[in-house]
């Protein structure tokens, strides 16, 4: 089984629709998070990869799949605001 290595972005820093961007190839994924840490995490971990299987073609089953990660990693990073 394939799968789909997500970078998701912390919602604080971009668009809602540039929160997250899907890569097939994980170190093409690792090395996006690793550049935008780097670049624009001033030490914290702002950017990170999720990993999503999927089936050999992306049906809007799977999308919406990948969309439902990015919502998720979304509320989790808003209820860890609220919380400090």
């Amino acid at each position: 089984m394939s799968v789909l290595s997500v970078v998701v972005l912390h919602p604080e820093l971009a668009a809602r629709d540039q929160v997250a961007w899907a890569f097939t190839d994980e170190e093409d994924a690792v090395a996006l998070a690793d550049f935008l840490n780097a670049r624009l995490g001033n030490g914290d971990e702002i950017a990170w990869v999720e990993f999503a299987p999927v089936s050999r073609k992306l049906s809007k089953r799977v999308l919406e799949y990948v969309d439902g990660w990015a919502e998720l990693a979304q509320e989790s990073l808003a209820d860890e605001d609220d919380l400090h």
